[in-house]
């Protein structure tokens, strides 16, 4: 029987999904790296190697015939892969987050309402209005066999940086939005929110990580594209 680390069902699912991904992610990587430095050897012995060769050579499953050995792998290195991969998690990571939401809701333990206000930050004083209203209502049962767990020492759990931990992730969410609906180009909410992050999260003890998201980069990449789409 699976080990449970939520309370709710629908958590545990996401967090399983969640694992799945990365457990993915990783090896995918690896695999990307060993295939990519053992074709530098192979090429270094072989200067005249042809993409047919190199098919020969690595390929044993027809669906990964299309690899392009000569034209893509000499020319991106591992950080350009690792980019990719990390781009593939920007845009599902979001979805299991709105999903899980909506299966509380479904499940009715969060309101429609309530639902979208944990997607945002919430600039009034004292924390996040939705998450302080739904901790009003205490079972002191459930309090007793559960609050120890999920709140101990060096675990994650971060109820007084929520707020913020939910404005960091609606820049990720304005980037994943300025890639698939915006032509990659910054929008005023993807803008706007920066500017806020920028203001309000200055150490990464704001939102309980030991260091902060290093998206300054990409930012300025999606600003760039921007300013140079009109011209």
């Amino acid at each position: 029987m699976e080990r449970r680390v939520a309370f709710f069902p629908e958590t545990q699912s996401v967090l399983n999904e969640i694992t799945r991904q990365f457990d993915f992610i990783w090896p995918s990587l690896a695999g990307i790296d060993y295939l990519q430095r053992s074709l530098n050897t192979y090429m270094l012995k072989n200067p005249s190697v042809t993409e047919e060769d190199c098919t020969q050579h690595f390929v044993s499953e027809i669906a990964f015939s299309r690899i392009s050995f000569t034209k893509i792998f000499p020319n991106k290195s591992l950080e350009d892969f690792k980019k990719e991969q990390a781009k593939a998690l920007l845009f599902s990571l979001f979805a299991l987050y709105e999903g899980w939401l909506l299966s509380l809701q479904n499940t009715g333990v969060i309101t429609s309402n309530q639902n979208k206000k944990l997607q945002f930050f919430d600039p009034s004083p004292g924390g996040h209005r939705t998450l302080n209203n739904l901790s009003v209502n205490e079972s002191q049962m459930l309090k007793d066999a559960f609050y120890m767990h999920l709140t101990r020492r060096g675990s994650k759990y971060s109820y007084l940086e929520f707020n913020k931990q939910l404005l960091c992730y609606r820049v990720f969410k304005e980037i994943r939005n300025a890639y698939i609906h915006n032509g990659s180009k910054c929008s005023p909410a993807l803008n706007s929110v920066i500017q806020l992050y920028l203001q309000k999260i200055t150490s990464p003890s704001d939102i309980n990580v030991t260091q902060l998201p290093n998206f300054v980069a990409l930012i300025l990449a999606i600003m760039l594209i921007s300013i140079c789409s009109t011209l």
